[in-house]
């Protein structure tokens, strides 16, 4: 009976899907003893969320994130390896950019930073109710994609 340590034979994909959507997770790994799985979500050690080859939830704001697979077989190091869960939806603006300052007479840096998956497809400016327009001369719009 020959010993191996464990490899991949089916690695999981990363997984866009919408809200209430059924997500199935899928790894394997030939060794010898055959291995066992454990399913850790966003890297922490203490939140083991399931054993097993296969790891089935609903996809919600709060299941999204990243899910790694260990397969350990005795006498042997564990492999793991890590893929995104995200969820599809509508736009949602970071926080910690609520109030910025600047000094009268200087330029200034106003920055919003969104999150949403297709990508945000347009950023509109409003300054007093008014839509900004990049045709003015007393301001520019810079706009950058994660």
């Amino acid at each position: 009976d020959i010993k191996y340590s464990p490899t991949f034979v089916k690695s999981p994909k990363d997984v866009t899907g919408n809200n209430g959507q059924k997500i199935s997770l899928e790894c394997s790994a030939d060794s010898n003893p055959p291995a066992d799985y454990l399913w850790i979500k966003n890297n922490l050690s203490s939140e083991v969320v399931g054993s097993g080859p296969i790891l089935s939830f609903t996809l919600t704001n709060q299941s999204s994130g990243v899910y790694t697979c260990k397969a350990t077989s005795k006498g042997f190091s564990p492999i793991s390896s890590a893929i995104s869960v995200t969820l599809r939806g509508p736009p949602n603006i970071l926080p910690g950019r609520d109030v910025q300052f600047g000094t009268l007479g200087e330029t200034v840096h106003v920055i919003c930073e969104a999150h949403a998956v297709p990508k945000v497809q347009r950023f509109f400016w409003l300054y007093e109710g008014q839509e900004l327009r990049q045709e003015a001369s007393n301001f520019s719009i810079v706009e950058t994609q994660h």
